[in-house]
């Protein structure tokens, strides 16, 4: 794969919890109406990652949560093409955890790290 308009001929892997990713990713990309070989969609990003691993597709990830993968070479990006998502996560905990050093340390290093 040079440019994303090679992903016609692979299968996009979907993950449910982000429904949109690849058409947003698509959109950003330059290639909105591209349709692909083939789709699937999987419940968690990790089986997601491992099907990409695999080789039975194309996923898309943020690089904190395939960070492993990428550095030992199971995963690599192939294009340069990075796009922002509207979905988020969120951090949650009990109000009384809000002042807990640990959750406090915890929230510091996500907005840092994600942010």
């Amino acid at each position: 794969m040079r440019e994303p308009g090679d992903l016609r001929s692979h299968t996009l892997i979907n993950v449910t919890q982000t429904p949109d990713a690849w058409s947003e990713w698509l959109r950003q990309a330059g290639v909105p109406d591209l349709q692909p070989k083939r789709s699937v969609t999987y419940d968690h990003l990790s089986i997601a990652l491992s099907a990409a691993e695999s080789g039975h597709g194309v996923a898309l990830s943020v690089d904190f949560l395939c960070a492993r993968r990428l550095a030992t070479g199971q995963l690599v990006v192939p294009f340069s093409v990075r796009a922002c998502s509207a979905s988020t996560y969120h951090l949650v905990c009990r109000p009384q955890g809000l002042e807990d050093a640990r959750i406090v340390a915890l929230r510091d290093w996500l907005v840092e790290t994600l942010g």
